[in-house]
C-alpha cells in the first residue's frame, strides 16, 4: 500500500502478511507511522494505492460487528461514568456478567475489582475514581478483551504497568494465541516478547 501525508510518502510499496493466529510486534521511531498503520488496518483511513484486509474482506466489512470481532486499548485510560461492569461492557451489546468477569481476570484486574465493595457494580467517576493509572490501563484492556476478539490492538497499552502485572498480563494474552490475531505497539522489549514477528517502521524521509 502507498499513503502520502503532508506531501510525505509515509508508505511507499509497503507490502506485509499478517497470518492469523499470531502476535505481531510493530516497533519503529515517533512518526514513523505506527498508530497510522493501525489507523489504516481498522479502516479509519484509506491508502492512496494498495489494499488492506482483514480476514479476507475490508477493514471496514469486518468491523461491521466491533464489538465482537475486534479489541483495541491505547495508552491513554478512557473511562466513562457508570459503573465497572458498565465500563468493561462499553459499547458491547448483550455483554454478560460472567464475560466481564472473566475478561477482568484476563486483564488481571478481578482481585482489585472484587475488593471494592460493591464489585463490578462498583459506580466509577472518571476523575476521582480510586484506581492507579496502572488499574485504569487494565480496566481498558479488559474492555478490549471481553467477548475473545479475533482481532486484539494493543497500542502502547501496557505503558503503565509495572514490569511485575505487565508479565502476568502477557501471560494471558499469550494464551490467545492462535484464536485471536494480536498487534502490539511498544517501545518496551518486554512487551513484544511473546510476539512470533515484528514489523519495523522507519521514519520518512523529508524529500
Amino acid at each position: 500500500l502507498n499513503l502520502k501525508l503532508e506531501h510525505q510518502n509515509l508508505f511507499s510499496q509497503f507490502s506485509c502478511h499478517i497470518p492469523a493466529g499470531d502476535a505481531v510486534g510493530i516497533v519503529g521511531p515517533s512518526g514513523c507511522g505506527k498508530s497510522t498503520l493501525i489507523q489504516l488496518i481498522l479502516g479509519f483511513m484509506e491508502p492512496d494505492s494498495g489494499n488492506i484486509t482483514v480476514g479476507g474482506v475490508s477493514p471496514r466489512q469486518f468491523l461491521k460487528n466491533f464489538d465482537r470481532h475486534v479489541g483495541y486499548s491505547g495508552s491513554e485510560p478512557f473511562l466513562v461514568e457508570g459503573t465497572i461492569f458498565d465500563n468493561v461492557a462499553y459499547g458491547a451489546l448483550n455483554a454478560t456478567k460472567g464475560e466481564v468477569q472473566e475478561a477482568l481476570k484476563k486483564a488481571c484486574l478481578w482481585e482489585d475489582v472484587a475488593r471494592l465493595e460493591k464489585g463490578m457494580m462498583q459506580w466509577v467517576q472518571p476523575e476521582t475514581f480510586s484506581f492507579s493509572a496502572g488499574q485504569r490501563q487494565r480496566l481498558c484492556i479488559a474492555r478490549a478483551l471481553l467477548g475473545n476478539p479475533a482481532l486484539l490492538i494493543l497500542d502502547e497499552a501496557t505503558a503503565n504497568l509495572d514490569i511485575h502485572t505487565e508479565n502476568k498480563v502477557l501471560e494471558e494474552l499469550k494464551k490467545m494465541k492462535g484464536t485471536s490475531t494480536l498487534i502490539f505497539i511498544s517501545h518496551k522489549p518486554e512487551t513484544l516478547r511473546i510476539c512470533d514477528m515484528r514489523i519495523e517502521l522507519q521514519k520518512p524521509t523529508v524529500a
